[in-house]
Protein backbone atom coordinates (compact mmCIF):
# COMPACT_ATOMS: atom_id res chain seq x y z
CA UNK A 1 0.00 0.00 0.00
CA UNK A 2 1.52 3.45 -0.94
CA UNK A 3 1.72 5.83 1.71
CA UNK A 4 1.63 9.05 -0.06
CA UNK A 5 -1.28 10.04 -2.02
CA UNK A 6 -3.16 12.60 -3.33
CA UNK A 7 -6.31 13.00 -1.33
CA UNK A 8 -7.21 11.17 2.35
CA UNK A 9 -10.73 11.04 3.44
CA UNK A 10 -11.61 10.66 6.77
CA UNK A 11 -14.42 8.78 7.40
CA UNK A 12 -16.35 6.46 5.21
CA UNK A 13 -20.30 7.11 5.95
CA UNK A 14 -22.38 8.26 2.72
CA UNK A 15 -20.59 11.66 2.47
CA UNK A 16 -17.07 10.04 2.84
CA UNK A 17 -17.15 7.23 0.68
CA UNK A 18 -18.81 8.89 -2.38
CA UNK A 19 -16.49 12.03 -1.65
CA UNK A 20 -13.33 9.24 -1.73
CA UNK A 21 -15.12 7.66 -4.94
CA UNK A 22 -15.42 10.82 -7.28
CA UNK A 23 -11.78 11.92 -6.48
CA UNK A 24 -10.55 8.43 -7.60
CA UNK A 25 -12.77 8.25 -10.83
CA UNK A 26 -11.23 12.19 -11.33
CA UNK A 27 -7.66 10.58 -11.33
CA UNK A 28 -6.58 11.15 -8.06
CA UNK A 29 -4.78 8.45 -5.89
CA UNK A 30 -6.71 8.42 -2.95
CA UNK A 31 -7.34 6.86 0.53
CA UNK A 32 -10.37 5.98 2.64
CA UNK A 33 -9.93 5.82 6.44
CA UNK A 34 -12.63 3.97 8.63
CA UNK A 35 -12.87 3.76 12.68
CA UNK A 36 -15.45 1.37 12.69
CA UNK A 37 -17.88 -0.39 9.63
CA UNK A 38 -17.81 0.79 6.08
CA UNK A 39 -21.28 3.37 5.98
CA UNK A 40 -20.93 4.86 8.96
CA UNK A 41 -23.87 5.74 10.90
CA UNK A 42 -26.39 5.68 7.99
CA UNK A 43 -25.95 2.17 7.00
CA UNK A 44 -24.86 1.07 10.08
CA UNK A 45 -26.98 2.45 13.11
CA UNK A 46 -29.01 5.27 11.34
CA UNK A 47 -30.90 5.52 8.18
CA UNK A 48 -30.85 2.13 7.08
CA UNK A 49 -31.73 0.27 9.95
CA UNK A 50 -34.38 2.59 11.10
CA UNK A 51 -36.17 2.52 7.62
CA UNK A 52 -36.03 -1.19 7.60
CA UNK A 53 -37.92 -1.23 11.12
CA UNK A 54 -39.84 1.57 9.96
CA UNK A 55 -41.81 -0.08 6.71
CA UNK A 56 -41.58 -3.74 8.76
CA UNK A 57 -43.24 -2.10 11.53
CA UNK A 58 -45.83 -0.35 9.20
CA UNK A 59 -46.42 -3.59 7.49
CA UNK A 60 -47.37 -5.21 10.75
CA UNK A 61 -49.86 -2.43 11.97
CA UNK A 62 -51.54 -2.43 8.93
CA UNK A 63 -52.57 -5.97 8.64
CA UNK A 64 -55.44 -5.11 11.12
CA UNK A 65 -56.69 -2.00 9.49
CA UNK A 66 -57.62 -4.30 6.23
CA UNK A 67 -61.31 -4.34 6.47
CA UNK A 68 -62.28 -1.02 4.64
CA UNK A 69 -60.27 -2.71 1.78
CA UNK A 70 -62.61 -5.88 2.18
CA UNK A 71 -59.61 -8.15 3.58
CA UNK A 72 -60.64 -9.60 6.71
CA UNK A 73 -57.70 -10.46 9.59
CA UNK A 74 -57.93 -12.56 12.65
CA UNK A 75 -56.13 -10.25 15.09
CA UNK A 76 -55.64 -13.57 16.99
CA UNK A 77 -53.73 -14.89 13.97
CA UNK A 78 -51.13 -12.25 13.09
CA UNK A 79 -48.40 -12.63 15.53
CA UNK A 80 -44.68 -10.86 15.69
CA UNK A 81 -41.31 -12.18 15.34
CA UNK A 82 -39.53 -9.46 16.69
CA UNK A 83 -36.30 -11.19 16.28
CA UNK A 84 -37.19 -11.96 12.60
CA UNK A 85 -37.91 -8.56 12.37
CA UNK A 86 -34.59 -7.28 13.78
CA UNK A 87 -32.50 -10.43 11.53
CA UNK A 88 -34.07 -8.52 8.25
CA UNK A 89 -32.82 -5.60 9.26
CA UNK A 90 -29.67 -6.83 10.19
CA UNK A 91 -29.11 -8.55 7.21
CA UNK A 92 -30.02 -5.38 4.84
CA UNK A 93 -27.43 -3.70 6.47
CA UNK A 94 -24.51 -5.88 5.96
CA UNK A 95 -25.68 -6.08 2.49
CA UNK A 96 -25.15 -2.71 2.01
CA UNK A 97 -21.79 -2.15 4.25
CA UNK A 98 -20.32 -5.01 2.20
CA UNK A 99 -21.81 -3.06 -1.27
CA UNK A 100 -19.80 0.11 0.53
CA UNK A 101 -16.29 -1.34 0.69
CA UNK A 102 -16.60 -3.44 -2.54
CA UNK A 103 -17.51 0.26 -4.49
CA UNK A 104 -14.25 1.84 -2.36
CA UNK A 105 -12.26 -0.83 -3.90
CA UNK A 106 -13.62 -1.00 -7.54
CA UNK A 107 -13.05 2.21 -7.91
CA UNK A 108 -9.46 1.97 -7.04
CA UNK A 109 -9.76 3.74 -3.48
CA UNK A 110 -7.38 1.89 -0.95
CA UNK A 111 -9.41 0.95 2.18
CA UNK A 112 -8.02 1.38 5.00
CA UNK A 113 -9.62 -0.03 8.89
CA UNK A 114 -8.27 2.29 11.83
CA UNK A 115 -8.16 5.58 13.63
CA UNK A 116 -6.93 8.49 11.96
CA UNK A 117 -5.33 11.34 13.76
CA UNK A 118 -3.77 14.37 12.69
CA UNK A 119 0.16 14.64 12.73
CA UNK A 120 0.56 17.51 10.59
CA UNK A 121 -1.77 19.46 7.88
CA UNK A 122 -0.90 17.08 5.66
CA UNK A 123 -0.11 14.02 7.54
CA UNK A 124 -2.02 11.20 8.85
CA UNK A 125 -1.22 8.64 11.52
CA UNK A 126 -3.27 5.15 11.44
CA UNK A 127 -3.52 3.25 14.44
CA UNK A 128 -4.57 0.20 12.21
CA UNK A 129 -7.39 -2.27 13.09
CA UNK A 130 -4.87 -5.53 12.36
CA UNK A 131 -2.50 -3.90 14.50
CA UNK A 132 0.42 -1.42 13.99
CA UNK A 133 0.54 2.11 12.62
CA UNK A 134 0.74 3.62 9.74
CA UNK A 135 1.77 7.25 8.18
CA UNK A 136 0.03 8.43 5.25
CA UNK A 137 0.90 11.48 3.28
CA UNK A 138 -1.72 13.76 1.33
CA UNK A 139 -1.74 16.61 -0.40
CA UNK A 140 -5.70 17.05 0.37
CA UNK A 141 -7.31 16.00 3.01
CA UNK A 142 -11.01 15.62 3.92
CA UNK A 143 -12.86 15.19 6.82
CA UNK A 144 -16.29 12.91 7.23
CA UNK A 145 -16.28 12.01 10.41
CA UNK A 146 -20.00 12.69 11.08
CA UNK A 147 -21.94 12.20 14.32
CA UNK A 148 -22.57 10.51 17.39
CA UNK A 149 -26.02 10.89 20.02
CA UNK A 150 -25.74 13.33 22.40
CA UNK A 151 -25.10 12.25 25.60
CA UNK A 152 -26.28 14.29 28.35
CA UNK A 153 -24.93 12.96 32.03
CA UNK A 154 -28.15 13.16 33.98
CA UNK A 155 -30.11 10.78 31.73
CA UNK A 156 -27.76 8.08 32.81
CA UNK A 157 -27.29 5.99 29.63
CA UNK A 158 -26.17 2.99 30.47
CA UNK A 159 -26.96 1.27 26.86
CA UNK A 160 -29.40 -1.60 28.56
CA UNK A 161 -32.53 0.63 29.89
CA UNK A 162 -31.62 4.20 29.14
CA UNK A 163 -30.63 3.94 25.70
CA UNK A 164 -29.75 6.15 22.84
CA UNK A 165 -30.78 5.69 18.87
CA UNK A 166 -28.28 3.15 18.40
CA UNK A 167 -29.21 0.07 21.07
CA UNK A 168 -32.78 1.18 20.37
CA UNK A 169 -32.45 -0.52 16.47
CA UNK A 170 -30.95 -3.48 18.58
CA UNK A 171 -33.35 -3.92 21.43
CA UNK A 172 -33.92 -7.97 22.71
CA UNK A 173 -37.53 -7.55 22.36
CA UNK A 174 -40.58 -4.64 22.20
CA UNK A 175 -40.65 -2.68 25.43
CA UNK A 176 -44.43 -2.80 27.25
CA UNK A 177 -43.33 1.17 27.90
CA UNK A 178 -41.18 3.68 25.78
CA UNK A 179 -40.05 6.92 27.28
CA UNK A 180 -38.76 9.08 24.89
CA UNK A 181 -36.95 12.20 26.21
CA UNK A 182 -36.64 14.57 22.36
CA UNK A 183 -39.60 14.98 19.86
CA UNK A 184 -36.70 15.16 17.03
CA UNK A 185 -36.88 13.52 14.06
CA UNK A 186 -34.89 11.03 15.23
CA UNK A 187 -37.15 10.29 18.74
CA UNK A 188 -40.61 10.60 16.76
CA UNK A 189 -39.00 8.04 14.06
CA UNK A 190 -38.07 5.48 16.56
CA UNK A 191 -41.43 5.88 18.81
CA UNK A 192 -43.03 5.36 15.78
CA UNK A 193 -41.33 2.24 15.31
CA UNK A 194 -42.36 0.98 18.68
CA UNK A 195 -45.59 2.71 18.94
CA UNK A 196 -46.62 0.09 15.67
CA UNK A 197 -45.07 -2.97 17.66
CA UNK A 198 -47.51 -2.58 20.54
CA UNK A 199 -45.54 -0.42 23.41
CA UNK A 200 -46.76 2.73 25.25
CA UNK A 201 -44.99 5.25 24.32
CA UNK A 202 -44.56 8.64 26.12
CA UNK A 203 -42.32 11.56 24.56
CA UNK A 204 -41.21 14.15 26.70
CA UNK A 205 -39.84 17.56 25.08
CA UNK A 206 -38.44 20.77 26.18
CA UNK A 207 -40.04 22.94 23.84
CA UNK A 208 -43.11 24.23 22.98
CA UNK A 209 -43.44 21.54 19.72
CA UNK A 210 -42.17 18.94 18.69
CA UNK A 211 -40.61 18.56 15.50
CA UNK A 212 -39.04 22.03 15.87
CA UNK A 213 -37.52 23.70 12.52
CA UNK A 214 -40.35 22.45 10.18
CA UNK A 215 -43.16 24.37 9.13
CA UNK A 216 -45.68 24.76 11.65
CA UNK A 217 -49.04 23.72 9.87
CA UNK A 218 -47.08 20.80 9.45
CA UNK A 219 -45.99 20.09 12.61
CA UNK A 220 -49.48 20.50 13.97
CA UNK A 221 -50.95 17.80 11.56
CA UNK A 222 -48.21 15.79 12.89
CA UNK A 223 -49.12 16.06 16.49
CA UNK A 224 -52.67 15.39 15.74
CA UNK A 225 -51.94 12.01 14.64
CA UNK A 226 -49.22 10.93 16.88
CA UNK A 227 -51.99 11.63 19.81
CA UNK A 228 -54.59 9.78 17.69
CA UNK A 229 -51.90 6.61 17.26
CA UNK A 230 -51.92 6.96 20.96
CA UNK A 231 -48.62 8.52 22.06
CA UNK A 232 -48.80 10.70 25.33
CA UNK A 233 -46.74 13.85 24.60
CA UNK A 234 -45.69 16.35 26.92
CA UNK A 235 -44.54 19.73 25.76
CA UNK A 236 -42.63 22.50 27.53
CA UNK A 237 -41.68 19.74 30.08
CA UNK A 238 -37.92 18.95 31.71
CA UNK A 239 -36.37 15.56 32.17
CA UNK A 240 -35.25 16.39 36.15
CA UNK A 241 -34.15 12.65 36.86
CA UNK A 242 -33.43 9.28 35.42
CA UNK A 243 -33.34 6.40 37.77
CA UNK A 244 -33.11 2.17 37.00
CA UNK A 245 -34.69 0.59 39.53
CA UNK A 246 -32.88 -2.16 41.25
CA UNK A 247 -32.72 -5.57 39.13
CA UNK A 248 -32.69 -3.29 36.46
CA UNK A 249 -36.45 -3.97 36.36
CA UNK A 250 -37.69 -0.77 34.84
CA UNK A 251 -36.38 3.21 35.09
CA UNK A 252 -38.40 6.18 36.83
CA UNK A 253 -38.65 9.43 35.28
CA UNK A 254 -39.30 12.55 36.81
CA UNK A 255 -40.30 15.52 34.09
CA UNK A 256 -41.24 18.59 35.19
CA UNK A 257 -43.41 21.09 33.27
CA UNK A 258 -42.76 25.06 32.76
CA UNK A 259 -45.22 25.91 35.63
CA UNK A 260 -43.57 23.49 37.89
CA UNK A 261 -45.88 20.48 37.76
CA UNK A 262 -44.16 17.14 38.33
CA UNK A 263 -44.69 13.98 36.30
CA UNK A 264 -43.53 10.45 36.87
CA UNK A 265 -43.71 7.63 34.67
CA UNK A 266 -42.42 3.85 35.62
CA UNK A 267 -40.84 2.31 31.75
CA UNK A 268 -38.84 -0.33 30.71
CA UNK A 269 -36.82 1.55 27.98
CA UNK A 270 -36.14 5.66 28.62
CA UNK A 271 -34.71 6.70 24.96
CA UNK A 272 -32.11 9.18 24.91
CA UNK A 273 -32.90 11.55 21.39
CA UNK A 274 -31.65 14.74 22.60
CA UNK A 275 -30.06 15.80 19.39
CA UNK A 276 -26.58 14.79 17.86
CA UNK A 277 -22.44 16.32 18.26
CA UNK A 278 -19.34 16.20 16.33
CA UNK A 279 -17.49 13.50 16.21
CA UNK A 280 -13.60 14.65 16.45
CA UNK A 281 -12.33 13.04 19.29
CA UNK A 282 -8.96 11.48 18.59
CA UNK A 283 -8.50 13.23 15.37
CA UNK A 284 -5.96 15.59 17.05
CA UNK A 285 -7.16 18.42 15.36
CA UNK A 286 -4.75 20.78 16.87
CA UNK A 287 -1.78 19.40 15.49
CA UNK A 288 -3.02 20.49 12.34
CA UNK A 289 -4.11 23.57 12.95
CA UNK A 290 -8.00 22.98 12.65
CA UNK A 291 -10.06 25.04 14.66
CA UNK A 292 -13.54 24.75 15.95
CA UNK A 293 -17.07 26.59 16.23
CA UNK A 294 -18.44 27.31 19.72
CA UNK A 295 -20.62 24.31 19.58
CA UNK A 296 -17.82 22.09 18.47
CA UNK A 297 -18.39 21.49 14.68
CA UNK A 298 -15.79 21.97 12.27
CA UNK A 299 -15.03 25.84 10.85
CA UNK A 300 -15.15 25.67 7.57
CA UNK A 301 -15.30 29.08 4.62
CA UNK A 302 -18.06 28.49 1.70
CA UNK A 303 -15.77 26.43 0.29
CA UNK A 304 -15.49 23.75 3.06
CA UNK A 305 -11.72 24.23 3.99
CA UNK A 306 -10.95 24.01 7.26
CA UNK A 307 -8.46 26.98 9.24
CA UNK A 308 -5.74 24.17 7.74
CA UNK A 309 -4.77 24.77 4.16
CA UNK A 310 -5.40 21.68 2.33
CA UNK A 311 -7.82 20.20 4.96
CA UNK A 312 -11.84 20.03 3.91
CA UNK A 313 -14.73 18.65 6.03
CA UNK A 314 -18.00 17.99 4.88
CA UNK A 315 -21.26 16.68 6.74
CA UNK A 316 -22.43 16.24 10.09
CA UNK A 317 -19.30 17.40 11.11
CA UNK A 318 -19.49 20.83 9.83
CA UNK A 319 -22.95 21.34 11.14
CA UNK A 320 -25.79 22.54 9.64
CA UNK A 321 -28.53 20.13 8.22
CA UNK A 322 -27.23 16.80 9.45
CA UNK A 323 -28.10 14.78 6.69
CA UNK A 324 -26.73 12.01 4.68
CA UNK A 325 -27.53 13.33 1.07
CA UNK A 326 -26.15 16.65 2.27
CA UNK A 327 -22.82 15.48 2.87
CA UNK A 328 -22.55 12.78 -0.10
CA UNK A 329 -23.51 15.92 -2.28
CA UNK A 330 -20.94 18.09 0.11
CA UNK A 331 -18.18 15.23 -0.73
CA UNK A 332 -18.81 15.05 -4.37
CA UNK A 333 -19.15 18.86 -4.55
CA UNK A 334 -16.19 19.46 -3.55
CA UNK A 335 -13.93 16.41 -5.40
CA UNK A 336 -15.41 18.30 -8.89
CA UNK A 337 -14.11 21.33 -7.51
CA UNK A 338 -10.81 20.24 -6.65
CA UNK A 339 -9.42 17.71 -8.89
CA UNK A 340 -11.80 18.74 -12.02
CA UNK A 341 -11.93 22.73 -11.59
CA UNK A 342 -15.49 22.59 -11.24
CA UNK A 343 -17.14 25.65 -10.36
CA UNK A 344 -17.68 25.58 -6.45
CA UNK A 345 -21.52 23.89 -6.03
CA UNK A 346 -22.06 23.32 -1.96
CA UNK A 347 -25.49 25.60 -1.79
CA UNK A 348 -27.68 23.49 -3.20
CA UNK A 349 -31.49 23.34 -2.68
CA UNK A 350 -31.24 20.09 0.14
CA UNK A 351 -34.53 18.46 1.11
CA UNK A 352 -35.52 16.75 4.26
CA UNK A 353 -37.43 13.99 5.34
CA UNK A 354 -38.76 12.64 8.16
CA UNK A 355 -40.17 8.67 7.86
CA UNK A 356 -42.64 8.57 10.86
CA UNK A 357 -46.55 7.68 9.85
CA UNK A 358 -47.44 9.88 8.72
CA UNK A 359 -44.68 10.61 6.55
CA UNK A 360 -43.01 14.65 6.50
CA UNK A 361 -40.49 16.19 3.80
CA UNK A 362 -40.10 19.42 2.32
CA UNK A 363 -37.41 21.74 0.65
CA UNK A 364 -36.89 24.99 0.82
CA UNK A 365 -38.22 28.27 3.50
CA UNK A 366 -41.28 27.54 5.66
CA UNK A 367 -43.64 29.96 5.69
CA UNK A 368 -42.39 31.16 9.11
CA UNK A 369 -38.79 31.59 7.59
CA UNK A 370 -40.35 33.39 4.86
CA UNK A 371 -42.04 35.83 6.52
CA UNK A 372 -39.00 36.39 8.93
CA UNK A 373 -37.38 37.69 5.85
CA UNK A 374 -39.58 40.51 5.38
CA UNK A 375 -40.85 39.14 1.92
CA UNK A 376 -44.39 39.20 1.40
CA UNK A 377 -45.84 35.61 0.50
CA UNK A 378 -48.37 33.53 -0.82
CA UNK A 379 -49.26 30.35 0.47
CA UNK A 380 -51.29 27.51 -1.09
CA UNK A 381 -52.61 24.13 0.55
CA UNK A 382 -53.88 21.04 -0.31
CA UNK A 383 -55.40 18.02 1.47
CA UNK A 384 -54.85 14.32 0.55
CA UNK A 385 -58.27 14.05 1.50
CA UNK A 386 -59.23 15.43 -2.14
CA UNK A 387 -56.71 12.94 -3.13
CA UNK A 388 -58.13 9.83 -5.65
CA UNK A 389 -55.29 8.09 -5.15
CA UNK A 390 -54.30 8.70 -1.45
CA UNK A 391 -57.78 7.55 -0.73
CA UNK A 392 -57.10 4.38 -3.21
CA UNK A 393 -54.06 3.52 -0.92
CA UNK A 394 -56.30 3.84 2.38
CA UNK A 395 -53.65 7.05 3.30
CA UNK A 396 -55.26 10.29 3.00
CA UNK A 397 -54.61 11.80 6.18
CA UNK A 398 -52.58 15.05 5.35
CA UNK A 399 -51.69 18.16 3.35
CA UNK A 400 -48.99 19.91 0.81
CA UNK A 401 -48.36 23.59 1.25
CA UNK A 402 -46.60 25.65 -0.91
CA UNK A 403 -44.54 28.77 -0.73
CA UNK A 404 -43.88 31.33 -2.82
CA UNK A 405 -42.33 35.07 -3.32
CA UNK A 406 -46.22 36.95 -3.83
CA UNK A 407 -44.24 39.96 -5.38
CA UNK A 408 -41.65 38.34 -7.93
CA UNK A 409 -43.57 34.31 -7.88
CA UNK A 410 -40.42 32.96 -7.13
CA UNK A 411 -40.71 29.31 -5.70
CA UNK A 412 -40.08 29.43 -1.82
CA UNK A 413 -40.44 26.16 0.07
CA UNK A 414 -43.19 22.94 -0.63
CA UNK A 415 -43.65 21.26 2.61
CA UNK A 416 -45.60 17.40 2.10
CA UNK A 417 -47.60 15.60 5.68
CA UNK A 418 -48.80 12.66 4.01
CA UNK A 419 -47.79 9.35 1.92
CA UNK A 420 -44.38 9.10 0.35
CA UNK A 421 -43.94 12.99 1.27
CA UNK A 422 -40.11 11.87 0.74
CA UNK A 423 -40.76 11.51 -2.56
CA UNK A 424 -43.17 13.72 -3.34
CA UNK A 425 -40.54 17.18 -2.76
CA UNK A 426 -37.99 15.67 -5.39
CA UNK A 427 -39.54 17.64 -8.32
CA UNK A 428 -39.90 20.82 -5.89
CA UNK A 429 -35.89 20.48 -4.98
CA UNK A 430 -35.09 20.19 -8.78
CA UNK A 431 -37.57 24.02 -9.47
CA UNK A 432 -36.10 25.52 -6.28
CA UNK A 433 -32.40 24.57 -7.57
CA UNK A 434 -33.19 25.57 -10.96
CA UNK A 435 -35.25 28.53 -9.56
CA UNK A 436 -38.25 28.56 -10.84
CA UNK A 437 -41.06 30.21 -10.74
CA UNK A 438 -44.52 29.51 -9.16
CA UNK A 439 -46.12 29.92 -12.29
CA UNK A 440 -43.80 27.17 -14.06
CA UNK A 441 -44.16 25.10 -11.10
CA UNK A 442 -47.50 25.18 -11.21
CA UNK A 443 -47.21 24.32 -14.95
CA UNK A 444 -45.31 20.89 -15.01
CA UNK A 445 -47.77 18.27 -15.94
CA UNK A 446 -48.30 15.27 -13.13
CA UNK A 447 -49.56 11.84 -13.83
CA UNK A 448 -52.72 11.15 -12.75
CA UNK A 449 -53.81 9.48 -10.52
CA UNK A 450 -50.85 10.05 -7.88
CA UNK A 451 -49.76 11.61 -5.15
CA UNK A 452 -47.79 14.50 -6.79
CA UNK A 453 -51.24 16.04 -7.72
CA UNK A 454 -51.69 16.85 -4.53
CA UNK A 455 -48.20 19.31 -4.46
CA UNK A 456 -49.72 20.86 -8.06
CA UNK A 457 -52.82 21.69 -6.49
CA UNK A 458 -51.29 23.23 -3.55
CA UNK A 459 -49.02 24.92 -6.25
CA UNK A 460 -52.20 26.32 -7.76
CA UNK A 461 -54.23 26.80 -4.59
CA UNK A 462 -51.43 30.05 -3.91
CA UNK A 463 -53.33 31.68 -6.74
CA UNK A 464 -56.84 30.42 -6.12
CA UNK A 465 -56.64 28.03 -9.29
CA UNK A 466 -56.94 24.85 -7.31
CA UNK A 467 -59.37 22.67 -9.80
CA UNK A 468 -60.28 20.12 -7.08
CA UNK A 469 -60.43 22.25 -3.98
CA UNK A 470 -63.49 21.69 -1.86
CA UNK A 471 -63.44 24.54 0.65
Amino acid sequence: MNDKYDVIVIGAGPGGYECAIRFAQLGKKTACIEKNNWGGTCLNIGCIPSKALLDASKHYAEITQLADQGITVDPSEVKLDFGRMMARKDAIVKRLTGGVKMLLEKNGVDVILGNASFKSPNEIEVELREGGKETLLAETIVIATGSDPMRLLFLNIDGINVVTSTEALALPEVPEKLLVVGGGYIGMEMACVYRRLGAEVTIVEILPSILTGLDPDIVKQAHRAFKKQGMKIFLEHKVTSVNVLGDKKGVEVAFVSKDGKEERRTVDIVLASTGRVPFTDGLALEKAGVELTDRGFVKVDDRLQTTAKGVYAIGDVIGGMMLAHKASHEGVALAEHLAAGEPAHFEAAIPFAVFTGPEIAGVGMTEFDARESGREIKVGTFSFKASGKAMALGEDYGMAKVIADASTDDLLGVHVIGPHASDLVSDATLALESKASLNAFQSHVRIHPSLAEVVKEAALNADGKAINRLN
